[in-house]
């Protein structure tokens, strides 16, 4: 699936107003799979592919050689024989909410997306206070289907390493007195 739109906000090297394109398949590991098109190799099959296509669709009578889509192609496929300019927003995770003393966290047997290894799922089985970190953190597993998973593997995360999925991740509160995690109600 795709989808196409216009940037509403200026944000570091890219106006108010640029055009862009999301790729996504439905799910919450739509990360990877952008990752995955943006590898040299497979994007620039992907291109050649679209042109192909494009071709028969002109033949057809189907789509006008000077479409704005055409040109837009046609743009990008020359672009590819460049060296890639790797481009920074600027955007950090959100500071860990409080109210109080509690901190907002996904809750132990939800899962979020770790930042720190290409947004890949990672399943959370609990959360504690580390000295390593000097704050909270996660302890759990990627998912089934992550890359190089091994569910026996237990791994530790700085809470600022873990985005919630909106829709799918319980969140809660973590009371540092105690502990303990409690559902938002």
């Amino acid at each position: 699936h795709f989808a196409a739109d216009r940037y509403r906000v200026e944000r570091g090297p890219i106006g108010e107003g640029a055009r862009f394109v999301a790729i996504y398949d439905q799910t919450y590991g739509s990360l990877r799979l952008s990752a995955r098109i943006l590898e040299e190799r497979t994007l620039h099959g992907i291109l050649e592919k679209m042109a192909v296509i494009m071709k028969l669709r002109w033949e057809e009578g189907g789509m006008e050689k000077d479409s704005e889509t055409a040109a837009a192609l046609g743009e990008i496929l020359a672009c590819m024989g460049e060296t890639p300019e790797f481009i920074s927003t600027g955007v950090t995770p959100a500071p860990a909410e409080t109210t109080g003393r509690l901190v907002r966290v996904i809750l132990p047997g939800s899962k979020g997306l770790n930042l720190r290894s290409n947004n890949e799922e990672f399943i959370v089985e609990s959360v504690f206070y580390s000295p390593h970190y000097n704050g909270l953190a996660y302890r759990g597993c990627g998912c089934e289907g992550a890359i190089a998973v091994n569910q026996d593997v237990k791994t530790i995360l700085a809470i600022d390493s873990l985005i919630e999925i909106p829709g799918e991740s319980r969140m809660g509160w973590y009371n540092p007195e105690s502990g303990e995690t409690a559902e938002i109600s």
